[in-house]
């Protein structure tokens, strides 16, 4: 939530006065960190992160028996380190989840080396994955934090790869039972929009708690990737084309819808651009002559952008009704009685004390 934007709305509608709004803006600064200095941490972290993997790749054959020793002490290492910075200097929170986030990405290949030196190469890596996805998910509802809530997605992504290619998945799908498809890989699609599900769910849930709001659009927005993206992209392959293509235009249809109950405008324009590339999809198989193609592309371009013109001369529209601010009606509503409970409380100078006459009628 922009607080400055939103603090001067505040004293639009006379909920605090400028005063109040100078103070908290005050406070913000005080705690709040700059979308710069996030962005060069985080830069600092993937340069780290990227300088240890290729050392780790150097030395990789020669280090033998000492592999797991080795990756696992560099990981307890990171994640021990930023453990210590988000509690013994909490001005440096974010610099302590960077450290974590270090730690996080090189979590799986700690986990495999040990697995293997434990159990073998079994070639299935479902359960390093599910155990990853289980530790992310953990970590980041302990910290809040939505850089974990992108690795929990993205660990749920290559654990969808995984259900595709392991065989055994492949017997327990019913539609492979069923003799409707060969294999689970000619309906892919399916895996990822359970798994995108899965997300757009857990974001609802997180709207819904105050302390974890803040993961609502993060969560919402990997939902939407995980799975509209590899339905865009079974849309082109064959067996089942057809079905993946409206698969794809339906999931896009419904992130729209989504992104309008949340009110988050960046997934909105995130599942309008995937709708768009579904429809270049469809027309490119409907239109066998490129000209009635350009054609009804420019037509219906032209005839978007007018609909878009139109809103921009517009106040106050349905569509700028829709698509406030994400958190900033519902941080309002419960501010607001608080704020306006305070504002009416006298204070103790206009208290009348306990001898004061009765006022004469």
């Amino acid at each position: 939530m922009d607080m400055a934007r939103e603090s001067k709305r505040w004293v639009e509608l006379g909920i605090i006065e400028p005063a109040q709004r100078e103070r908290i803006l005050a406070l913000y600064a005080e705690q709040g960190v700059s979308l710069a200095v996030l962005g060069i941490l985080w830069i600092g972290g993937a340069l780290v992160f990227l300088g240890v993997a290729f050392f780790l790749g150097m030395v990789w054959d020669e280090l033998g028996a000492l592999r797991g020793p080795l990756i696992g002490g560099i990981v307890a290492a990171f994640a021990g380190a930023g453990v210590v910075v988000r509690r013994r200097q909490p001005e440096l929170e974010k610099t302590g989840v960077a450290l974590l986030v270090i730690g996080g990405l090189l979590f799986p290949a700690a986990l495999g080396v040990t697995w293997e030196d434990l159990f073998g190469s079994s070639g299935h890596f479902f359960p390093l994955l599910t155990v990853c996805a289980v530790v992310y998910a953990l970590v980041g509802l302990r910290l809040r934090s939505r850089a974990f809530c992108v690795l929990f997605a993205a660990a749920l992504f290559f654990l969808g790869e995984e259900v595709i290619r392991d065989k055994s998945f492949n017997a327990l799908c019913p539609l492979v039972q069923l003799g409707v498809v060969r294999k689970l890989s000619d309906v892919f699609p399916l895996v990822f929009l359970t798994l995108g599900g899965t997300l757009v769910g857990l974001s609802f849930l997180a709207g819904r708690k105050q302390d974890y709001a803040h993961l609502r659009g993060t969560l919402l927005a990997c939902g939407l990737i995980v799975a509209l993206l590899p339905a865009l992209v079974g849309g082109v392959l064959r067996p089942f084309k057809g079905l993946k293509l409206a698969l794809a235009i339906a999931s896009c249809l419904g992130g729209m819808w989504l992104s309008v109950a949340l009110r988050s405008s960046r997934n909105f324009w995130f599942s309008g651009a995937c709708l768009v590339g579904a429809f270049l999809i469809l027309f490119a198989d409907v239109f066998d002559d490129s000209l009635a193609f350009t054609a009804f592309a420019i037509v219906t371009g032209l005839l978007t952008m007018g609909a878009g013109s139109y809103a921009a001369t517009r106040k106050n529209t349905w569509f700028e009704r829709w698509f406030r601010e994400e958190d900033a009606l519902v941080d309002a509503e419960q501010e607001a009685p608080q704020l306006t409970v305070a504002a009416e409380a006298p204070t103790a100078a206009e208290a009348p004390s306990s001898g004061s006459e009765e006022p004469q009628p």
